[in-house]
């Protein structure tokens, strides 16, 4: 069976219908094959599994193996390419996206690497896709708004249709920064297709959550575990950071919306559907801190489309999604 996204399926259900391994016979488990990735300890990462091919990142290296085997098929080092600049590249936390290809394109493995770049490879040669869009810059523009500055970022793309949505890293403590905001790109064309504001600019809806003037330059609230897309109602859920300066909140006096925030967008737009700020002025690093995952939940007698999200605090959160 297929594992084609970091948590199972799109919407980060993390459950596997797959019925061969059972309480019965996990003892009698054997290692059926090994494939040796050298003498690095800090390998942490999930795996995707498309078609008996096994898709990872290790250091700056994109490997794929024959899955029931442990063949290498291929391995790309991203250091070669120079549209890094001397730079190596890794794959950001927790693992790389399979996008399925669109009409006359194929398969793609999309890499969104730390230091604020999206790779695309062909899955099936792990060759860079030709043309400009193979390596889309994602500091180019909105660093300048901040005076420079390395854009960074910690999750893999999220993938609706054609488009890939990622957003910052902006960490916890800084007043100044990279923002957080969510941001889509056009995988065939590299360019930008819609950005959110995840600190309101002013005409902006929610507007002076972080005081009249809190909002200027502010490096928050990013993003730095998956996102859940739900593709048959456009909708993207994303888990947002701390407020920053994380635990001094002086110089934003207000609610500070949209961090510690699930935050549920229009995946084709940008536009926000809904939200539900998890924490109000966060000086508790109660950021949110786990994808959140779709299901479909009963409540009266009736099926209702669900987002439930885990939380530091240890409270699980369920929303209707729509």
């Amino acid at each position: 069976g297929d594992w084609a996204y970091v948590g199972y399926d799109s919407g980060g259900s993390k459950y596997s219908p797959l019925t061969q391994i059972t309480p019965a016979n996990v003892a009698d488990l054997a290692t059926a094959w090994t494939y040796d990735l050298g003498s690095r300890t800090d390998f942490a990462m999930t795996p995707l599994a498309v078609n008996n091919v096994l898709y990872f990142s290790f250091g700056s290296n994109i490997i794929a193996l024959k899955a029931d085997a442990g063949t290498e098929l291929w391995k790309f080092e991203m250091k070669t390419l120079t549209e890094f600049g001397g730079i190596t590249p890794y794959a950001g936390g927790r693992g790389i996206s399979y996008w399925p290809g669109s009409g006359q394109q194929g398969p793609r493995i999309i890499v969104g690497i730390a230091q604020g770049y999206i790779l695309q490879l062909n899955a099936k040669t792990g060759q860079p896709i030709p043309g400009p869009e193979r390596v889309i810059n994602l500091g180019a523009g909105i660093m300048d708004e901040v005076g420079g500055g390395a854009y960074r970022i910690n999750m893999p793309p999220a993938l609706y249709k054609n488009l890939a949505i990622i957003a910052g890293l902006t960490g916890e403590n800084g007043r100044y920064g990279q923002p957080g905001d969510p941001r889509a790109f056009d995988l065939l064309t590299g360019k930008e297709v819609w950005r959110f504001h995840v600190v309101p600019h002013p005409g902006d809806e929610n507007f002076g959550t972080w005081g009249l003037n809190g909002w200027q330059q502010r490096k928050s609230a990013g993003v730095w575990v998956p996102m859940a897309v739900d593709v048959a109602n456009d909708l993207v859920f994303i888990p947002t950071g701390n407020a920053t300066d994380q635990n001094f909140g002086n110089g934003r006096p207000g609610e500070n919306l949209y961090a510690t925030t699930l935050l549920a967008l229009r995946a084709s737009t940008g536009q926000r559907v809904w939200h539900f700020q998890i924490t109000h002025h966060d000086v508790y690093d109660w950021d949110v801190s786990s994808q959140p995952s779709l299901f479909e939940a009963t409540k009266n007698g009736q099926r209702v489309p669900a987002v439930a999200q885990m939380t530091k605090q240890g409270l699980l959160f369920t929303f209707n999604r729509l």
